[in-house]
């Protein structure tokens, strides 16, 4: 109860003194900037938002946590992100930035990242990392996730560096060229995206995909994907998964959730959410404190090795 100005707050009642007695302290984002470069020369400011465990002091293993769109923003709806909650309270760190592309900056920013997937918004997650650790916040464990676009630039990542010591993609575009054709979305949000309106731009869209890059990686990748997605069809997650178990010992796991939409993970029937949510904080924490194996001198030859380590599951239906 509250007088009619706010003030004077009086706490009527507590309907669950079982759940108080037990729950973990509710970790706020706050805001966080840092200069990145544009790839243009120059440098421009970034925003974002930072977790930090309570009552603890760095530094910290670090989820870096890419937002979908790429049109879009940081969402801090607790039913998108309830592992940032669990990570926080087992001593996590959590930032989630709105890079370049990003909406809600302006017509220049948001566009800026057209025909430039990947290429121009990882290095300014690096360079947010970077920041972390000089400042004594994150240390060398540091991880990946994102769903959607996120998961697109996850994947993307992990094929071009080795800063990330594990990875958790959740419906992600891997091949641009056949998303075009595939996705609900895809004939006119590649176009515009790729810069080849009308038609997809097929040597951009080569370029852009992860799955150029992804038979280098060496970072261990948890695919989670609705089987029923029409956004980013499962074909996109299938052949992540197939490219990374074939081409080297890099542990992957490939789940699919039986009639899994794209918003499986938010929105999606309670045992699927539940479910991927335990699998993510699962693999995060069994991945974080192992150190890369180092790239061989050449990832492209044919890999015909028995995977233990590898293999494709499905979800609970529930």
């Amino acid at each position: 109860m509250a007088g009619w100005d706010g003030g004077q707050e009086r706490e009527l009642a507590d309907h669950n003194a079982w759940w108080s007695d037990r729950a973990a302290p509710v970790v706020e984002p706050r805001r966080f900037h840092v200069p990145a470069p544009d790839l243009d020369g120059g440098t421009e400011e970034i925003d974002g938002w930072l977790m930090l465990p309570p009552d603890r002091s760095g530094p910290f293993p670090l989820l870096v946590d890419v937002h979908g769109g790429p049109a879009s923003y940081v969402l801090l709806a607790y039913t998108s992100h309830v592992y940032w909650q669990v990570l926080c309270s087992r001593g996590w760190a959590v930032l989630a930035l709105n890079t370049v592309g990003s909406s809600s900056y302006g017509r220049d920013f948001a566009s800026r990242l057209r025909g430039r997937w990947g290429e121009l918004d990882l290095q300014q997650h690096l360079a947010a990392v970077d920041a972390l650790q000089r400042e004594g916040i994150a240390d060398q464990r540091v991880a990946i996730t994102g769903k959607s676009y996120g998961g697109y630039l996850s994947a993307w990542a992990i094929g071009q560096t080795q800063r990330f010591r594990c990875a958790v993609v959740s419906a992600p575009v891997s091949n641009l060229e056949a998303h075009y054709g595939t996705s609900d979305s895809g004939f006119y949000a590649d176009p515009y995206s790729l810069c080849g309106e009308p038609y997809i731009n097929r040597e951009a869209s080569r370029k852009l995909s992860p799955m150029q890059h992804v038979q280098h990686t060496t970072t261990p990748t948890l695919i989670l994907q609705g089987k029923d997605d029409e956004r980013c069809p499962k074909g996109q997650a299938e052949e992540l998964y197939a490219t990374i178990a074939r081409a080297g010992p890099t542990p992957t796991e490939l789940v699919l959730y039986p009639g899994g939409s794209h918003h499986f993970f938010e929105s999606g029937k309670p045992s699927h959410r539940l479910d991927a949510v335990q699998r993510c904080i699962e693999w995060l924490e069994r991945w974080i404190d192992k150190e890369l194996r180092k790239r061989p001198q050449d990832d492209t030859t044919p890999a015909a090795h028995a995977r233990s380590d590898s293999h494709a599951v499905t979800g609970r239906a529930g």
